[in-house]
């Protein structure tokens, strides 16, 4: 995701700018020309031009202040008026010293409002040294010509730089809800939920709330700065009630919000007309406006789907996990805890031949017990691997099942033989089936099968990844009773949920081979992950 706004050199304001500040200052006679610009929608302007001669404090002042009509009472007069505004005599210079002006040096200034007829767009200051300067009608009407054509200069711009961003919005939005739709762990969706709507509004800080089974609101994820609202402030309870998004003013209101901002709450929506959270973005400063309304809307349409989902995966893993917990619980007290009471029995059964002096019956109930106990063990090593080992995770498919066939097959005695040409790491949903069917087949061949050979190999091929693993035991009749119990059923789950092929052959007295093959890479014609 690499996208950047698009090239504005074709509207360089620069130009015309200083051609028109240059007339500006020939017609007028003036000293100084200073030309603000206004941020977006905000009532804050920004410096965008000087021409003339200034001191140093003025300069300084000039490029590090930006009027905001709440506190500079000069932008707050030309942001609501249209006409020509003179500064030229004491007592109206006295009027607007908690201004700009107060930083300037001269002694008549004229204040002339940049706009569009509908809005301001800017505003610019022409600046004498002399007191009571006052200009001939002609002359003007001549200045405000010129400040009409730098109106157009900026709407111009100012109306490309909007074409501009949206183009960049409708990218970007595009991007993150793709980034965003192609997770499933909510932890990380929630991340790209923050970090998107962020980056879509230019916003300070970002706060995610999802909605509980009993209706309340829990803060799960905060990104950048937002302030700590009093409940007075801000309940964000209201706004699930609503279907439309909330923008909120949040005048200074120290320690807790340290200057001026905006609220902007969207309600994400989820099935039945029903909120599953709040979005909330935070900005200081640059209060949030419409064009920020609107796409941060269509993101958290995105982002409440993509929630959803991941809320969904959760549960559906959550079901899983219990399921599986319970199967363990059955096949430990099947095997396990039955073959640890079956020693014991036999233990008993040697006290009591050893108290009569037979030592032969002694013995023979001794070899039952190590059998019994290394078959207890096998199985014990079973179930461990049957939850997902953190090899997995640590050095992928290949790795795993290598550690598998070492950690039980040839502890049990068995011959193994592993090959793997994977090139590379698997999505993590392909490496679990198929480590999950690997498992179930080795199972078979260690509890039912009987073999004393195993071979196992996964190859990656263009558009193939081809999983194949053979025993030489004692096999079966495929389509038997016998092969119905013996994980077959799970091992087809498993290759259905990644669109796999699995095949198997056996015969009695033959062995067992298994096969499954996924599409996957560029060649294959679906995603296997």
């Amino acid at each position: 995701m690499n996208s950047t706004l698009p090239d504005l050199k074709g509207l360089d304001l620069r130009p015309a700018v200083e051609e028109t500040c240059r007339l500006l200052l020939e017609f007028s006679t003036a000293e100084q020309v200073l030309v603000y610009s206004r941020q977006g929608d905000a009532a804050l302007y920004d410096p965008l031009y000087a021409l003339g001669r200034f001191s140093r404090p003025e300069k300084a002042a000039f490029w590090s202040t930006s009027p905001d009509t709440a506190t500079d009472l000069l932008a707050e007069a030309l942001h609501r008026r249209f006409e020509p505004l003179w500064i030229n005599d004491e007592s109206t210079r006295r009027s607007l010293r908690a201004s700009i002006l107060s930083s300037l040096e001269g002694q008549s200034y004229l204040g002339l409002t940049l706009h569009n007829r509908s809005q301001p767009l800017g505003f610019l200051l022409l600046g004498w040294q002399q007191a009571g300067v006052e200009l001939p009608a002609e002359r003007l009407t001549l200045i405000r010509a010129l400040a009409r054509s730098l109106s157009l200069a900026l709407d111009n711009a100012r109306l490309y730089e909007m074409a501009a961003q949206q183009v960049f919005q409708a990218i970007r939005l595009q991007e993150i809800g793709t980034a965003i739709l192609q997770q499933i762990e909510l932890k990380e969706v929630l991340a790209l939920v923050a970090g998107g709507a962020m980056q879509l509004t230019a916003a300070s800080g970002c706060i995610l709330r999802l909605r509980e089974e009993d209706g309340s609101l829990t803060a799960v994820y905060r990104s950048g700065s937002p302030p700590a609202l009093r409940e007075e402030e801000w309940q964000p309870q209201q706004i699930l009630q609503r279907s439309e998004p909330l923008l909120v003013n949040l005048p200074a209101a120290p320690p807790l919000i340290e200057e001026d901002s905006a609220l902007l709450a969207l309600p994400l929506p989820g099935g039945e007309g029903q909120a599953i959270g709040v979005l909330e973005l935070y900005q200081k400063r640059r209060y949030l406006g419409q064009t920020d309304l609107q796409i941060a809307r269509s993101f958290a349409a995105q982002a409440a789907i993509a929630i959803q989902h991941a809320r969904l995966y959760r549960r559906i893993q959550q079901t899983a996990v219990a399921e599986e917990r319970a199967r363990l619980a059955r096949d430990l007290h099947d095997s396990i805890s039955q073959a640890l009471y079956a020693a014991s029995l036999y233990t008993r059964a040697a006290e009591r031949q050893l108290n009569s002096g037979n030592t032969a019956a002694v013995q023979q109930h001794l070899d039952e017990i190590g059998a019994t106990l290394r078959g207890a063990l096998t199985e014990l090593r079973l179930l461990i691997f049957e939850l997902r080992p953190p090899i997995l995770e640590q050095a992928g498919l290949g790795g795993a099942l290598y550690h598998r066939l070492k950690s039980v097959e040839e502890r049990a005695g068995i011959q193994v033989e592993y090959q793997s040409s994977l090139n590379s790491s698997l999505p993590r949903r392909l490496e679990e089936n198929l480590y999950r069917i690997a498992q179930e087949a080795l199972n078979n061949s260690l509890k039912h099968a009987r073999a004393g050979q195993v071979s196992l190999r996964v190859e990656e091929q263009p558009g193939l990844i081809r999983l194949r693993i053979a025993d030489n035991g004692i096999g079966f009749q495929p389509g038997s009773g016998q092969s119905s119990g013996m994980g077959l059923k799970i091992m087809e789950e498993r290759a259905r949920q990644i669109n796999a092929v699995l095949k198997m052959q056996s015969a009695p007295g033959a062995g067992t081979v298994i096969v499954v093959e996924v599409p996957y890479g560029e060649d294959s014609h679906s995603a296997g992950g």
